[in-house]
């Protein structure tokens, strides 16, 4: 089991004193041939993006956190990288989770995070409808996602109506969250 201690050696080793952690979720997007690659190769490019715009700001440390089956982000080198860990450690070292449909955002929600939603508008509605309604807040574009960021952290209040049971499965979750 994961204790207050392995969270806080963690953050240690992220350097995170006086920082909020920021995680993305990713997907293998060009491996399932989810969007165009060149939709794909802007994907990555918005995402470097958010990651400049929330590191130069002084306040962030961002995590991009491939899927297993994903290899073409190495194309766009991310600052900081984290291939394999305990998600469930990641997910409660983290301040906000962000995602497109990675059923990570329901661990995230569970665990009582802010989980941000980044849904362009490139993408099919059938992907970007399968996470919808896990997600505090959406965006479609970076900006976006950057200032929901900001603007989620000031208020540090978090209100939650969902609670599920971790022993069923992620598509029973996802079922019952769909239905609320």
């Amino acid at each position: 089991t994961m204790s207050q201690n392995d969270i806080a050696k963690f953050k240690d080793t992220l350097q995170a004193e006086g920082k909020e952690i920021i995680v993305f979720f990713s997907q293998p997007f060009k491996e399932l041939k989810m969007s165009s690659n060149e939709n794909i190769r802007k994907l990555y490019g918005e995402l470097k993006n958010l990651e400049s715009s929330l590191l130069n700001s002084g306040k962030y440390i961002f995590i991009f956190k491939p899927h297993p089956q994903e290899f073409y982000y190495k194309e766009f080198n991310f600052k900081r990288v984290v291939e394999v860990i305990d998600l469930n450690l990641l997910v409660a070292s983290s301040d906000v989770c962000v995602t497109i449909f990675s059923t990570m955002a329901i661990q995230s929600k569970v665990a009582l995070k802010k989980t941000i939603g980044y849904l362009p508008k490139y993408f099919s509605d059938e992907v970007l409808n399968q996470m919808k309604p896990v997600f505090d807040a959406t965006s479609d574009n970076v900006e976006g996602i950057f200032y929901l960021i900001n603007n989620t952290l000031k208020s540090k209040e978090q209100e939650f109506d969902l609670v599920s049971d971790l022993s069923i499965d992620t598509k029973t979750i996802v079922k019952e969250i769909i239905e609320i």
